[in-house]
């Protein structure tokens, strides 16, 4: 099964179609119309309809033509997804060259993810010379905007002294804030690299999987008591860390059949980055046969736990009646579940709900409010935010504008301390 070129990489992340009309089908129909006037935001959620299925039946070759048409008109999401299309020859021919230049140029508009893929192309010299200190720059950048997997991978290039001095310093700052956002790797490695407060014995010349054991071992019997909490858990841990090990081929070799059985054990020991990675197992049909309903189940058990992944997951599967009856109220709980702690792409989607008056009454200034709470948040992955926003505000009378205005204050003066412990790493 094809698995969405929107996410590739991360775990999952629904789309932000948060709800422009009451069923997907009718979402589908209005994207099309918009499409075919020339909106570049529209031919990019058509495309997306067109790759996950979304109110029509998929057909990743309409997926990749819409895709490209908002690509042309510099839509960095629309990019980035053809370039997915392009790394992994579906539909088109596989082009690392041409994934390559389809990153790049959604990277350099600050696309976190986008730059963060083309970190990883520059690591491994696919379609352009291997060059880590590339690698490293657009880590950095991709990570300074909150992105856990660059954030995780620059701690480990840090670490590793690939494409940058050795620092333990600063390994440690990154790996931990990606750990503190549920990136499982992250929580995996952070205590196993830091331990023993300073540089750990490694054996002769190890391989980096040799000095991972190695280190693990190390960790497991540590008695410092930081290093335990996050290595002890039980055995959970163990199993979402070896589902993540044929899940990405680490050391051994890549079976997701294999990913699925280690996640679920996990799973069903209350592991919640093992339910959100079993969940997004089931909704893209790896290792398993595609179930939406049970990708719902799972995203719900963590969501319940207060994973943000599975919360704006669940939130989008309501507003979209994928794996579960569409419930536009229900969407906006678990969207402003999230958006009240910072969450950009959240509070944008909530936004969405109160522009259409989906789950809540039609509030063009509340929406407003969101929008530009959103772009103050700063999630550069959703740049055209700022369009909306200006969208809306043209709309609003002088009385509205100055509304929304304070209920903008108000939302932030609420959220700005979460927003700062999160940046700060706490």
């Amino acid at each position: 099964m094809h698995l969405s070129a929107r996410s590739w990489i991360a775990a999952v992340v629904l789309s932000l179609l948060a709800g422009c009309s009451d069923s997907p089908q009718e979402k589908f129909e209005t994207y099309k119309a918009k499409a075919a006037q020339g909106d570049r935001f529209a031919q990019y959620e058509l495309g997306f309809c067109y790759d996950e299925g979304i109110g029509v039946n998929q057909d990743l070759a309409q997926a990749v033509n819409w895709y490209r048409k908002a690509a042309d008109q510099g839509h960095a999401p629309a990019q980035h997804s053809l370039a997915n299309f392009y790394y992994f020859g579906v539909v088109v021919a596989k082009d690392p060259v041409q994934a390559i230049s389809w990153y790049r140029k959604a990277a350099e508009q600050g696309h976190a993810l986008a730059q963060y893929n083309l970190g990883v192309c520059y690591f491994n010299g696919i379609g352009v010379e291997k060059n880590q200190v590339q690698a490293v720059s657009w880590y950095r950048k991709a990570a300074e905007q909150g992105l856990a997997m660059a954030q995780y991978n620059l701690g480990i290039c840090y670490w590793d002294g690939n494409g940058i001095a050795w620092d333990n310093t600063q390994s440690g700052f990154w790996t931990r804030k990606a750990a503190a956002q549920g990136y499982a790797k992250a929580q995996f490695t952070s205590p196993i690299l830091y331990a023993n407060e300073g540089t750990p014995t490694l054996p002769a010349n190890p391989t980096p999987n040799q000095r991972g054991y190695f280190e693990y071992a190390k960790a497991k019997f540590n008695p410092n008591a930081k290093a335990r909490s996050a290595v002890e858990q039980g055995h959970a841990l163990d199993q979402l860390n070896k589902g993540l090990c044929f899940d990405v081929n680490q050391g051994v070799e890549k079976d997701f059949v294999q990913a699925v059985s280690w996640y679920r054990k996990g799973a069903n020991q209350g592991d919640a980055q093992a339910q959100v990675n079993l969940g997004a197992c089931y909704y893209n049909g790896i290792g398993v046969a595609r179930d939406n309903a049970i990708a719902v189940m799972w995203w719900r058990k963590a969501a319940d736990q207060g994973h943000p992944t599975a919360q704006f997951n669940l939130g989008a599967c309501y507003a979209n009646g994928v794996g579960v009856e569409q419930d536009f109220a229900q969407a906006v709980i678990w969207y402003r579940k999230l958006a009240e702690q910072g969450h950009a792409p959240a509070q944008y989607n909530l936004g969405i709900m109160y522009e259409n008056g989906n789950g809540v009454s039609k509030d063009d200034a509340e929406a407003y409010a969101w929008f530009k709470l959103s772009w103050t948040c700063d999630d550069r992955q959703l740049r055209d935010i700022r369009q909306l926003r200006d969208d809306i505000e043209n709309r609003l009378t002088p009385e509205q504008k100055d509304l929304a205005n304070k209920r903008f204050t108000e939302l932030l003066n609420a959220i700005e301390p979460k927003i700062a412990a999160k940046k700060a790493g706490k």
